[in-house]
């Protein structure tokens, strides 16, 4: 999908971001979580693999409870339209491999104690 960017979608993820923004100056943490499924879904979506959509929504509903519990973990709201900014800047103008580097960025700062904690061997 990197490659390929479709305006419309381009467009919308543009338009969740700035509900995201609305949402996190008004504290709606709910309302916030659920644009930040409805951005990675329409990614999901967009990449054409009917497969990785299947498995999204049947992972969502959890997706959704994780966002809605890590939400008072950040200093402020505003970090996550400011995280899906830099998702959708990097979507618009750079390379596959920016992208794919921004994707990382993001999934760690989410999973980043987790993909750490599970990259030490396990105790004997």
């Amino acid at each position: 999908m990197a490659d390929s960017r479709p305006p419309e979608l381009l467009d919308h993820l543009e338009r969740l971001v700035e509900e995201m923004s609305a949402a996190a100056g008004s504290g709606a943490a709910e309302r916030l979580a659920d644009l930040d499924v409805r951005f990675h879904e329409a990614v999901i979506a967009a990449s054409g693999h009917l497969q990785a959509l299947r498995i999204w929504r049947t992972i969502q509903p959890r997706v959704h409870a994780y966002f809605l519990r890590d939400a008072p973990a950040h200093t402020s709201l505003e970090e996550i339209p400011r995280q899906h900014r830099a998702l959708l800047s990097a979507l618009r103008t750079g390379t596959a491999d920016e992208v794919e580097h921004a994707v990382t960025r993001h999934i760690e700062t989410y999973l980043g104690d987790d993909l750490q904690r599970d990259a030490l061997p396990t105790p004997p």
